[in-house]
């Protein structure tokens, strides 16, 4: 992969599957754009089988905005850090937007977001604040559980968030394309499996994306001008949805292991020993005995919390038998 004519601007990435009904409100989002450097959006169909491509294709010729360059490329396989993968790798200028194909950016977002890179060479990644648009009213539970749903603030303000948080949810993202290259020239090879179809992710490939900038020595930012809208659609907002996000969510936590263990340079298994120690502290069994004593508010919470244990009891186990660690790049 060549960083040669990278050029100074921003790609809109929209990776989707089935996306019918959510993808016109993706682009009246991008058509609004206030902008002042070159743009251009790439939507990336990952097997659809409805009319995703058809309704985006008749949408953008009818609006069509002749300082936005549109182009419309085909991934098959599954997967969609295939269809972000495709592309980034696609993109003309150095900074990319990953926008889902459910989400309405703000018209400043672009200009925002290049404004901030221009400004710091150091970071590799922004990220914004969603805000949760429902296609049915706003269920009793949701605002316990919106983090589960990439909504709401990543920082307590704007600024460097490396440290802190340390990475990003994947919705309105935006990445430097030539840093990215990089992770992929130096061999980096993705543990985190990405959503496929309807099936939920077991991990977040775009966390793993942040902890493999930090490793090369960039910069995680959030910035809190960033703002955009996530449609939830009424499929998604059901307790046994919730559940399946949650489980997925605390799956990845047996990755998270690896990427702690070389930033600290001790070993997979002190790190989990580590963890493992927690079950026994009394700030464990104080959450133990709160999560009995509110069961009914908090049942979701329990079950990440219980699901992540449990995986990390397994990832020992593995470790110990197996006794390897594996290396992601040459960094």
């Amino acid at each position: 992969m060549s960083l040669i004519n990278i050029k100074s601007g921003i790609s809109i990435v929209i990776p989707t599957y089935n996306g019918e009904k959510v993808i016109q409100m993706a682009l009246e989002g991008i058509i609004k754009q206030k902008f002042q450097m070159p743009l251009e959006v790439i939507l990336i169909n990952n097997n659809s089988f409805d009319s995703t491509v058809i309704k985006a294709k008749k949408y953008w010729d009818d609006n069509n905005k002749a300082n936005i360059d549109f182009k419309i490329l085909s991934e098959e396989k599954p997967g969609k850090f295939f269809a972000q993968h495709l592309g980034i790798l696609s993109a003309s200028f150095n900074y990319v937007l990953i926008c889902d194909d459910d989400n309405i950016i703000d018209e400043n977002y672009c200009q925002i977001a290049f404004n901030c890179f221009e400004k710091n060479s150091e970071i590799a990644a922004i990220g914004g604040c969603g805000r949760p648009l429902f296609e049915s009213s706003e269920p009793t539970w949701f605002q316990t559980y919106h983090k589960f749903y990439a909504v709401g603030a990543q920082g307590d303000e704007s600024g460097d968030i490396t440290d802190k948080k340390g990475c990003l949810y994947g919705a309105g993202m935006v990445i430097r394309k030539d840093i990215y290259i990089e992770l992929f020239n130096r061999g980096f090879e993705p543990l985190f499996s990405s959503r496929k179809g309807n099936k939920l992710a077991s991990g977040s490939e775009d966390t793993e994306l942040c902890y493999a900038f930090r490793m090369l020595g960039y910069r995680i930012f959030y910035c809190e001008e960033l703002k955009f809208e996530h449609y939830i659609e009424i499929r998604k907002l059901n307790l046994n949805y919730l559940k399946k996000l949650v489980l997925s969510q605390s799956s990845a936590i047996k990755f998270d292991i690896y990427y702690h263990s070389l930033f600290s340079g001790k070993s997979n298994n002190f790190i989990i020993f580590q963890s493992l120690k927690e079950l026994i502290s009394i700030h464990v069994i104080k959450n133990l005995f709160y999560f009995i004593s509110n069961y009914k508010n908090m049942r979701i919470h329990s079950k990440y919390f219980f699901h992540s244990k449990m995986v990390l009891i397994s990832t020992f186990i593995f470790n110990f038998f197996n006794n390897r660690k594996k290396i992601l790049f040459d960094y």
